[in-house]
C-alpha cells in the first residue's frame, strides 16, 4: 500500500491493484461567519470605542458581535449627529449583518470682525445707543458687529437742548452709523435761556416788600423772574403799621419760582381815625360784622351816622333818632329808642321805623330775630320790666319784673340786666328772675356775656367776672383805682378778655384803654393819657373801637 498527498488531503491506495478511499474522518469545528462594519466620519471629528476611525473605516466582526461607539469632537467642534445604522446621540449595535454608520462633525463659522463706536458729549444732556451699548455719559465707547447700523438719540439735560452732531453723523436730525469700521460720533447740547416767569406782588395799607429787586409800596409791582429762583420777601410796615398777613404766600414767603405768581402783604395801622373829632362826635358806639355806627349832634348835623371799619368817609343812617342816645346794630339793621318808642333804620341808611311804642326805655339789646329792652319808670313809685319783641316788631312780652340801671345783656337762653345792686337773670321765654351775683352796696352798669361768664362794671369803676354757674369773682381792673368820679362807664368783652376806659377828671388816676383777662390776669394798659377823655369801647375779633377826645378810633387788638 502506496500513500501520497494529493493537495490537503490524503489518499490511500490499496494492494491488488483496487483503488480504496479511505472512511469518512473527524474534520474540525466549522469556520466563524464574519460581517464588515463601515464607518465614515465627515468633519472635525472621530469615532472611538471598539473602534478607533476618522475618515473611512472598515472592519470585520463575527456575526452577532456587540459593539459600543463613541463620537469625539475636536477642539473648536461639535458633534451633530449619527448617520446610518445610529441616530441620536449614542451608538450600540449588534452586528447580525454587514453595517455601515456615518458620524458627523460641524464647526461654527468664526464671529464676524467688529468695530468701535465712540461717542463723545459737549454740554449737559446724554446719548444712547440702539442696540444697546452706549449711554453717554456712563458708557461713550462700545463694539458692535461689522455691517450693524446702530442708532444714537440724544437726550438733553433740564434747561439745555440738542443742537447738532458731529463726526459720523451731522445736522441736528437722526443719526444712524454703518459699522464698516470704528466711528467717533459727537453731540453737543446748548443751555437754553432761561424760563422767565411773572412775579406780581400789590400791597394793601401802610407798608411795602422788599427781597429778590422788589421795593414795592402801596401800589402793584411786576417783574419777571427766572424759573428756580429762589423768592424770599420781607413784609415792611410803616412806623406805627403792623403787618397782618400774605397772600399767595405764608410764613416768611421763601418759595422757587416755578409758575407765575401773585403775593399780597397787608398792613394795618395800629391805631386809625375813623372819624377826627370836629365837636359833633358824642360818647355812643355799635358795631355790626362791617360798619361802626356812632351819634352826631350839633354844626347842624345829628343822627346815627356810620362808617366803615376799615376806614373811609361816614354816612347818615338815620336823622330821626337818639332822645336817650342808646341804640344797637346788626347786619341788617341799627335800633334806638327814645323817650316814646323803639326804632329800626336799616343800616346802609333809608327811612326810620317805628317798631314799638314805649317810655322810659334805658337799655337795648338784640340777637337774632329778637329785640331785648329795659324799662324804668322815672316817677316815684315806678316798677321797671325786662321786655322781648321781634325785630319787625309786633307783640311785646314781658319776661319779668325789674329795677334795671341800664346795663343789658343776652346769650342763647337768658337775658341779664343791672338790677341796682345786683346782676338779674330771666329765661328768654320769660318767667321767674334769678340774681346771680349780688354786691351788696355796688351798683353794676354795664353787664356783658361770653359763653360761660357774666362780666359787670360798677359806677365806680370796678370790673368784676363770674362764672354764670357761680365760683369765685376776679376782678379786671387790678391796675385802675376805684373812683366816683367818673364820667363815663362802658366794657366790652371778646374771646375771654374784658376791655374797659378809664375817664376819672380829679387827675388823681391814670386814664386810658385797658385790658384783662377773665381771671383776672393780664391786666395791660392799651392806651393811656393825661386827659381824661375816654369814653364808649366796642370790640370784635380784630380791633377795638373806642372815643378819645371827640375821636373815633379803631386800634388793633
Amino acid at each position: 500500500m502506496r500513500l501520497w498527498w494529493a493537495g490537503a488531503a490524503a489518499i490511500v491506495i490499496g494492494c491488488g491493484g483496487h483503488d480504496q478511499t479511505p472512511p469518512s474522518q473527524n474534520k474540525g469545528p466549522p469556520a466563524v461567519e464574519q460581517v464588515t462594519l463601515a464607518i465614515t466620519t465627515s468633519g472635525d471629528g472621530a469615532v472611538h470605542g471598539d473602534v478607533d476611525c476618522r475618515g473611512a473605516c472598515t472592519q470585520r466582526f463575527a456575526k452577532g458581535s456587540k459593539v459600543a461607539l463613541q463620537a469625539v469632537a475636536d477642539s473648536g467642534a461639535k458633534f451633530a449627529g449619527w448617520g446610518g445604522a445610529c441616530s441620536g446621540d449614542s451608538c450600540a449595535l449588534t452586528l447580525d449583518a454587514d453595517t455601515a454608520v456615518t458620524a458627523t462633525f460641524t464647526r461654527p463659522p468664526p464671529p464676524p470682525p467688529t468695530h468701535r463706536l465712540s461717542v463723545f458729549v459737549d454740554g449737559h444732556g446724554s446719548v444712547r445707543s440702539a442696540p444697546s451699548g452706549i449711554d453717554c455719559g456712563a458708557t461713550c465707547a462700545a463694539s458692535f458687529d461689522e455691517g450693524s447700523r446702530v442708532g444714537l438719540t440724544p437726550v438733553p439735560d433740564t434747561g439745555y437742548a440738542f443742537s447738532g452732531w458731529g463726526g459720523a453723523c451731522n445736522g441736528a436730525g437722526g443719526c444712524v452709523v454703518t459699522m464698516t469700521g470704528d466711528a467717533n460720533v459727537s453731540a453737543k447740547f446748548d443751555a437754553l435761556p432761561p424760563q422767565m416767569f411773572s412775579v406780581t406782588l400789590s400791597v394793601s395799607g401802610p407798608g411795602k416788600i422788599t427781597g429778590n429787586g422788589f421795593d414795592c409800596p402801596g401800589s402793584v409791582c411786576s417783574m419777571q423772574i427766572a424759573a428756580g429762583t429762589t423768592l424770599a420777601l420781607t413784609p415792611m410796615p410803616n412806623a406805627d403799621a403792623r403787618f397782618m398777613g400774605w397772600s399767595g404766600c405764608s410764613g416768611s414767603c421763601n418759595l422757587t419760582v416755578t409758575q407765575n405768581l401773585s403775593i399780597g402783604a397787608r398792613f394795618e395801622n395800629e391805631v386809625l381815625a375813623l372819624a377826627p373829632s370836629d365837636g359833633t362826635n358824642e360818647i355812643f358806639l355799635a358795631i355790626n360784622s362791617t360798619q361802626v355806627f356812632y351819634w352826631r349832634y350839633g354844626n347842624g348835623i345829628w343822627g346815627i351816622w356810620s362808617v366803615p371799619k376799615s376806614g373811609g368817609t361816614a354816612s347818615l343812617v338815620s336823622s330821626a333818632c337818639c332822645a336817650n342816645k342808646m341804640f344797637v346794630a346788626d347786619d341788617s339793621y341799627v335800633y334806638w329808642s327814645d323817650w316814646s318808642g323803639i326804632y329800626r333804620a336799616p343800616a346802609s341808611g333809608g327811612a326810620s321805623q317805628r317798631l314799638f311804642t314805649r317810655s322810659s326805655v334805658n337799655a337795648i339789646a338784640v340777637d337774632g330775630d329778637r329785640l331785648f329792652w329795659t324799662e324804668m319808670p322815672y316817677y316815684a313809685g315806678g316798677v321797671g320790666a325786662v321786655y322781648s319783641g321781634s325785630t319787625s316788631g309786633g307783640a311785646v312780652m314781658q319776661l319779668t319784673s325789674a329795677n334795671p340801671t341800664g346795663g343789658l345783656a343776652v346769650d342763647s337762653q337768658n337775658v341779664y340786666w343791672t338790677d341796682q345792686h345786683e346782676i338779674g337773670r330771666v329765661s328768654r321765654a320769660g318767667g321767674a328772675s334769678q340774681f346771680p351775683i349780688q354786691c351788696g352796696g355796688c351798683v353794676p352798669w354795664v353787664v356783658r356775656l361770653d359763653f360761660d361768664t357774666i362780666y359787670y362794671r360798677n359806677l365806680d369803676g370796678d370790673t368784676w367776672a363770674r362764672g354764670k354757674a357761680g365760683g369765685d369773682f376776679h376782678q379786671l381792673n387790678t391796675g385802675n383805682p376805684r373812683s366816683n368820679n367818673l364820667t363815663h362807664v362802658d366794657l366790652d368783652v371778646n374771646a375771654k378778655v374784658g376791655y374797659w376806659p378809664w375817664n376819672d377828671f380829679t387827675g388823681n388816676s391814670r386814664n386810658g384803654l385797658f385790658k384783662a383777662n377773665a381771671d383776672g390776669s393780664g391786666w395791660t394798659a392799651i392806651q393811656t393819657s393825661s386827659d381824661a377823655l375816654w369814653y364808649s369801647v366796642r370790640v370784635d375779633d380784630n380791633y377795638i373801637f373806642y372815643i378819645h377826645t371827640g375821636g373815633l378810633y379803631r386800634r388793633l387788638k
